[in-house]
C-alpha cells in the first residue's frame, strides 16, 4: 500500500504528492533495474547452457570411456572347461589355438577340526606363516612370496577371533569356519593356487601351547598337526638331578587294547627341541614292537630321551646331563591337509605349459584364459575380427558425437529473421568447442601403422548440416581389409614391427607417431629417433621426456632396433578434449565461475539502485514537505486577507 507522506506530516497542499513521489522515483528506478536484470537473466540463462554442456561433454566422456577396447575382435571357445576373455584388445591378433588341461592349479588347503563352536579358545601367541613347496616332507621356502607373523592376544583368543586375525594380516590367505555338525567347527586355511604358494605354518611357543600349536604343520611334514590325546599321561618317576640322576618319564595309555587301534595312526613326541613321528601301517603285537617301532624311526637319534617298555606304558630316559627337564610333548598327528597345492598342467597347440594359477595371462597376447576343469579331449580357443560388433562400436561413436555436435549448434545458433538465436550465440568458449569437435573428427590419426587413417575411411562422412553418417558400404569393405585399424577409432595402443620388442604407455602425454627405437649394441643404450635416450634396466627402456614420454619397451635377445607405432585413438583423442574442457580449473568451469561473479555483481547493483532510490525518495518528501507547507503558508495569508476584506466589504454597507 502506498503512504501518504505529507498526510502524516499533518499539512497539505491538495495533490496526491505520494503518487507523484512514486512515479518520480520508478521513472528513475525501473529502467536501470529492467537493465540489470536483463544482464543477470542472460548471465543466469548462460550458466544454465554451460550446465548443459558440461553435462553433454561428461555423457560424451562416459560412452568414449566404454568404447575403450572394442576393436571389432571377438573370442570364442569350444567347450567348457577352459573360459576365454578379451583383456586387451589392442594386443590381439587372430588367432586359434587347442588347449589341453590335465590338471588345474590347487590351492593348499588345511583344515584344524575339533573345536566345539566358533566361541572356543585356541590360545594365544605368534603363528608364523610361510609359502613355498613340501616335497615328501621337506619344505623349501618361496623367496618371492612373503610371509609374515599373526599375533593371537590372550583376550581375542577364539576361533573365530583367530580365523578374523588371519584374514586381517593381508598374507593372501584365506581362513574361514567350516560347521561339520553341531559340536564340531574347523579352522580352514588356504592359500592361493600354486605349487610354490604351499603354507608352512609355526608357533613360537611350540608345543607348549598344545592348542596354538594344533593350527601349525612346521613339525609335521605339511599335512598333518599335533593334537595332544586324552588317553596318553606323562608322568615323572624319577626327577632328574644334572650329572648324578637320570630323569625318568612314564607314558601310560598303551595296553593292548590301545595298541590295537594304532593302525592308521602317527604317534608324535617333542622333547623341547626335537620332534618325532612315527607312523604305524599295521598293528603292532605287543608294546615291544611299540618300541622297535620308536628305536627305528629315523629321529630317534635326535631325541634327548631313550624308550624302553613298561608295564602299559613306555619309559622315557633321559641323559644325566639333562638334569629335571619338562614333560615330554606326546600325543598322535591329525591329517589336516585336505588339498595339496599344484600346479596347472597343460597344452597349447601340443606344447606343455605349467602355470601357478589357473588364471593364466601370459599365453595369449591381450588375453585371459581361465581353467576351470581337466578336460578328457582338447578345446579350442579362437579370436576373429567381427565387422558386426565394430559397426555397432562406430555406430555408438557417431551417434554420441552427433548429439554433442548438435546440442552445441542449438547453443551457438545466431537465430535469423525467423528464429531466435541461441543461449550460447556470440559466446567465443562455446564457439570454441563446437569448432574443436567438428575438427577433431577430420584430423588424421597417427601411430597404427605406416598408414594415416581418417574417420573418412571407416565411410564416415560430414552431411551440409554438420551432422555425420555412415556409409555401411564402405565401412565394410574397408574393415574386411583393414580390422586392425579399426583400433584408431577406439583403442589407444603400442606396437612394433618386430616380435623381440613390445610396448606400452603410461600417461597422455606423448605425440602419436612412427619412432624409430635402437639399441646401441656397446652400450646397451637405447634411443627413440636418435636424440631421445631411455633409461634402461636390464631388457627393458621407459622414455621420461620427449614426443614418447612414457613410453615403456621391454626387449627381448637378439633385439637391436625397431619401428615403434605410438597410436592415440580418435576416441581418446575427443575424451582427453572434454576432460580438459571439464577439468576442476578448466575453460568451462572458468566460465561459469566468471558469470555467477557477473550475477552476484548484478544483484549488488540491484541492492544499490533499491539504496540510491530511498535516498532519493527521501529527498523528494522533503522537498514536497517543504512545498506543501509553503503552500499552505500562502493559503493561510490568503485567508487573512480575504477576512479582511470581507470586514471592510462590510463596514462600508
Amino acid at each position: 500500500m502506498a503512504t501518504d507522506y505529507l498526510s502524516s506530516l499533518n499539512v497539505g497542499s491538495g495533490l496526491n504528492t505520494t503518487q507523484i513521489i512514486d512515479a518520480l522515483v520508478a521513472a528513475e528506478q525501473e529502467p536501470q533495474e529492467a537493465l540489470v536484470n536483463t544482464q543477470k537473466d542472460e548471465a543466469t540463462v548462460s550458466i544454465s547452457s554451460f550446465g548443459a554442456v558440461q553435462q553433454n561433454l561428461t555423457d560424451f566422456e562416459t560412452t568414449l570411456s566404454a568404447l575403450d577396447g572394442l576393436t571389432g575382435m571377438s573370442v570364442s571357445q569350444s567347450g567348457t572347461s577352459v573360459d576365454i576373455e578379451l583383456t586387451d584388445s589392442s594386443k590381439v591378433i587372430e588367432f586359434s589355438s587347442s588347449i589341453g588341461v590335465s590338471q588345474v592349479a590347487e590351492a593348499h588347503t588345511l583344515v584344524f577340526g575339533g573345536f566345539a563352536s566358533e566361541g572356543a579358545s585356541v590360545g594365544s601367541g605368534t603363528l608364523t606363516f610361510e609359502f613355498g613347496t613340501w616335497t615328501n616332507g621337506s619344505f623349501t621356502v618361496n623367496s618371492n612370496v612373503i610371509g609374515g607373523n599373526v599375533e593371537i592376544d590372550s583376550d581375542a583368543d577364539t576361533l573365530a577371533e583367530v580365523k578374523d586375525a588371519i584374514n586381517a594380516a593381508g598374507l593372501n590367505v584365506t581362513a574361514s569356519i567350516l560347521k561339520q555338525s553341531d559340536t564340531n567347527y574347523a579352522l580352514v586355511l588356504k592359500s592361493e593356487e600354486g605349487a610354490d604358494n604351499a603354507l608352512r605354518i609355526s608357533s613360537a611357543e611350540g608345543p607348549a601351547d598344545s592348542n596354538l600349536y594344533y593350527l601349525t604343520n612346521y613339525d609335521t611334514k605339511g599335512t598333518e598337526a599335533f593334537n595332544p590325546a586324552d588317553g596318553l599321561t606323562v608322568t615323572e618317576t624319577t626327577t632328574g638331578v644334572t650329572g648324578a640322576t637320570a630323569e625318568i618319564q612314564s607314558v601310560a595309555g598303551f595296553t593292548a587294547s590301545n595298541i590295537s587301534e594304532l593302525n592308521g595312526k602317527t604317534l608324535f613326541f617333542h622333547d623341547g627341541t626335537n620332534k618325532l613321528s612315527v607312523e604305524f601301517t599295521s598293528t603292532p603285537a605287543d608294546l615291544n614292537a611299540v618300541v622297535t617301532a620308536i628305536t627305528s624311526a629315523s629321529d630317534y637319534a635326535n631325541m634327548d630321551f631313550t624308550v624302553s617298555a613298561g608295564t602299559d606304558a613306555l619309559t622315557l630316559t633321559y641323559n644325566s646331563s639333562d638334569g629335571n627337564v619338562e614333560l615330554v610333548d606326546i600325543g598322535y598327528l591329525t591329517a589336516v591337509e585336505t588339498v595339496t597345492a599344484v600346479d596347472a598342467e597343460l597344452t597349447i597347440d601340443g606344447v606343455s605349459v605349467t602355470r601357478a594359477s589357473n588364471t593364466i595371462t601370459d599365453l595369449i597376447d591381450g588375453v585371459t584364459l581361465t581353467l576351470n576343469n581337466t578336460t578328457s579331449s582338447s578345446e579350442t580357443v579362437s579370436g576373429d575380427w567381427n565387422s558386426d560388433n565394430a559397426l555397432i562400436a562406430l555406430q555408438v561413436f557417431v551417434e554420441q558425437l552427433n548429439s554433442s555436435i548438435t546440442s552445441l549448434k542449438a547453443l551457438t545458433d545466431r537465430g535469423s529473421a525467423t528464429s531466435d538465436p541461441g543461449a550460447l550465440a556470440g559466446d567465443p568458449l562455446a564457439s570454441y568447442l563446437l569448432k574443436q569437435l567438428t575438427s577433431l573428427t577430420t584430423q588424421a590419426i597417427k601411430g597404427f601403422g605406416e598408414e594415416t587413417i581418417y574417420l573418412t575411411n571407416f565411410g564416415v562422412t560430414t552431411e551440409l548440416d554438420g551432422s555425420l553418417t555412415i556409409d555401411e558400404d564402405t565401412f565394410n569393405s574397408y574393415f574386411e581389409q583393414n580390422p586392425h585399424y579399426f583400433a584408431a577409432i577406439t583403442t589407444s595402443r603400442v606396437t612394433t614391427d618386430t616380435s623381440l620388442v613390445s610396448g606400452s604407455m603410461s600417461g597422455t602425454n606423448y605425440n602419436p607417431g612412427t619412432y624409430a627405437f635402437e639399441i646401441d649394441s656397446a652400450s646397451g643404450e637405447g634411443t627413440i629417433d636418435t636424440d631421445i635416450i631411455m633409461t634402461a634396466s636390464g631388457s627393458s627402456y621407459v622414455a621420461a621426456s620427449g614426443d614418447v614420454q612414457g613410453l615403456f619397451l621391454t626387449t627381448e635377445t637378439g633385439a637391436s632396433s625397431a619401428n615403434i607405432y605410438v597410436g592415440r585413438s580418435l576416441a581418446d583423442t575427443l575424451q582427453l578434449f572434454a576432460s580438459e574442457m571439464l577439468a576442476s580449473g578448466g575453460d568451462i568451469e572458468d566460465k561459469i565461475d566468471s558469470l555467477n561473479e557477473d550475477v552476484a555483481s548484478y544483484d549488488e547493483q540491484l541492492v544499490s539502485i533499491a539504496t540510491k532510490m530511498e535516498s532519493i525518495r527521501a529527498r523528494y518528501v522533503a522537498q514536497y514537505a517543504a512545498m506543501d507547507a509553503l503552500v499552505a503558508q500562502l493559503k493561510s495569508t490568503e485567508t487573512t486577507i480575504t477576512n479582511m476584506m470581507e470586514s471592510w466589504k462590510a463596514s462600508l454597507k
